[in-house]
């Protein structure tokens, strides 16, 4: 690693010590009081149940896009109420023309990707003022729950259990949520505060987006603006044990090859397992599992494979590794929890103590799958037919709207005697409300398995390396640039990662000019793209 970019990763690290801690309260948007249900509601589209009379009502609203934080051009009005077991969302959103509603039936968690009509909810039951779940629904009850971090991004793996209806009529659509409080981590306090973002996503002449929130444009975090909210008293305790065990047999009889030969049964097959999950408060969780059951998981989407150089990469969806999926999000992509093919067992501890954020995972893996081998210019896959264990660590500490944090992966394998144990320290640094620096480190030290059979490369070699990302994003209202170096050595692997391109130097600046004109066009962006990708 060049000693510049080491020098570059600590100075940032001691700038983002000296960050004032209250900088997310001081970008916190206006407070938003909420009280219980005066009555039961049903969740059926339908706002004339009793608990909506006197709920509180939300009828200021922003348009960000394209406008800079103007009126709306449609009504749009939310209404929000909790009882002893669940969070309340109802929204009336205007149409004039329901027709064009952009609607369709899809999957869970299809919605278009800001081309389709939707809405809901963004909470931070934890005030964390950086994290949050979002919980949208179309017109048509398609669902959308993702993570989003103002640090990482959003993440749509995890598959919260919550309940919506709608009703579209001739002046628009209505839409309510219930979400157990079960399926929200909050503090063990009376009375609670939390962050809320109330959302309409609207594709019409243009795509506008409302939001119950101010949203500058040369801004850099979305959940650090989220409203305040205040009022939640008595609710139930956060902690609670879920153990979910199953048990399986399957019982066949075949034929001979032979005519006339018999049918002869083959021994029962039994399979049992179980999984646990204790949450002792909303900071801590801790994870079990014994041969886990993925059969009710959702099958992969389908990606178009042909012509591809690079391995394709797939959300995992499998429950025991989605405990904290935000954290283990670092600039390069060096946990991927789907290279844990088969667990036989594992066990993960993930929370927050004395500051900072940590999750550590231990898994057993009996092996399956395919293997990613990097290169420069193309990747291939290798079958494993063994078992291993698989150990990552990672902590992280939030400072403001900044985090400093390091991850430690390894993954020992059965019977080749080959090892990958990977380590670094990452970074966030948000020195304005325009610019974000960002990068990793990280160093890798390999044996590869003796199975030539397998794999040419895999000839039990020591491999060492290491890899090093920077990033500058800077945003505001007219000018904007992106500034990227990446550098990946030959000898660098991340076994327990998706990083299937090493032996590579990329450097890309890409600065750009933004007008926003009233008419039929809202914006224009004239950028130029400047890259340079050197095979080392």
């Amino acid at each position: 690693m060049p000693a510049r970019t080491l020098c570059l990763l600590v100075v940032a690290a001691c700038a983002i010590a000296a960050r004032p801690v209250s900088a997310q309260t001081a970008l916190a948007g206006d407070t938003i009081e909420i009280h219980r249900a005066a009555g039961p509601i049903t969740i059926d589209g339908d706002l004339s149940d009793p608990g909506w009379h006197d709920a509180v009502r939300i009828d200021r609203w922003y348009e960000t896009q394209p406008g800079d934080n103007t009126p709306p051009p449609v009504r749009n009005i939310g209404y929000l109420a909790y009882d002893d077991h669940a969070f309340y969302a109802a929204f009336e959103f205007e149409d004039p023309n329901p027709s064009t509603m952009r609607a369709p039936y899809a999957d869970r968690d299809n919605i278009g990707n800001g081309t389709n009509d939707y809405g809901g909810v963004l909470l931070d039951p934890r005030n964390t003022g950086s994290t949050g779940a979002f919980f949208v629904v179309t017109p048509r009850n398609v669902q959308y729950d993702s993570i989003t971090d103002d640090a990482s991004g959003e993440n749509a793996s995890p598959d919260f259990f919550w309940d919506s209806a709608t009703k579209i009529g001739p002046h628009g659509w209505t839409l309510e949520i219930r979400i157990p409080f079960s399926s929200l981590r909050y503090r063990h306090i009376d009375p609670q505060t939390w962050r809320i973002l109330l959302y309409r996503n609207y594709p019409r002449d243009h795509h506008y987006q409302f939001f119950s929130a101010k949203l500058p444009r040369d801004g850099n975090c979305l959940v650090c603006r989220a409203n305040v909210l205040t009022g939640l008293e008595r609710l139930p305790s956060g902690g609670h044990l879920v153990v979910a065990p199953y048990g399986s047999a399957s019982d066949a009889a075949v034929r001979g090859d032979g005519p006339g030969d018999p049918i002869a049964a083959k021994p029962v097959d039994w399979r049992a397992g179980v999984d646990v999950k204790y949450l002792p408060n909303a900071d801590n969780a801790i994870d079990a599992t014994v041969k886990p059951d993925f059969s009710q998981v959702e099958a992969d989407t389908a990606q178009i494979a042909t012509n591809q150089r690079f391995a394709l990469f797939y959300a995992e969806k499998r429950p025991f590794f989605l405990e904290g999926a935000d954290l283990l999000a670092t600039p390069i992509q060096a946990v991927y929890t789907r290279t844990i093919a088969a667990p036989d067992a594992g066990v993960r501890a993930t929370g927050k103590a004395a500051g900072l954020r940590y999750t550590v995972l231990v898994a057993d893996d009996s092996g399956g799958g395919s293997a990613v081998l990097p290169g420069a210019t193309h990747s291939s896959l290798a079958p494993v037919d063994f078992g291993s264990t698989v150990t990552i660590a990672r902590v992280k500490r939030d400072i403001g709207l900044s985090f400093v944090g390091a991850l430690v992966t390894d993954r020992e394998a059965r019977g080749s005697n080959g090892h990958n144990r990977v380590a670094g320290p990452d970074f966030q640094w948000r020195p304005t409300g325009s610019d974000s620096f960002s990068g990793q480190w990280l160093a890798s030290t390999s044996r590869t398995p003796n199975r030539p059979d397998l794999a040419a490369e895999w000839t039990g070699e020591t491999l060492n390396g290491h890899a090093t990302t920077v990033q500058w994003s800077h945003d505001t209202k007219h000018l904007d640039w992106y500034a990227a170096y990446h550098d990946a050595s030959d000898g660098f692997r991340a076994d327990v990662g998706f990083v299937p391109q090493v032996g590579f130097r990329d450097v890309t600046l890409q600065p750009g000019w933004t007008v926003h004109p009233t008419g039929a066009v809202s914006r224009v962006r004239t950028f130029i793209v400047l890259d340079r990708t050197t095979d080392t």
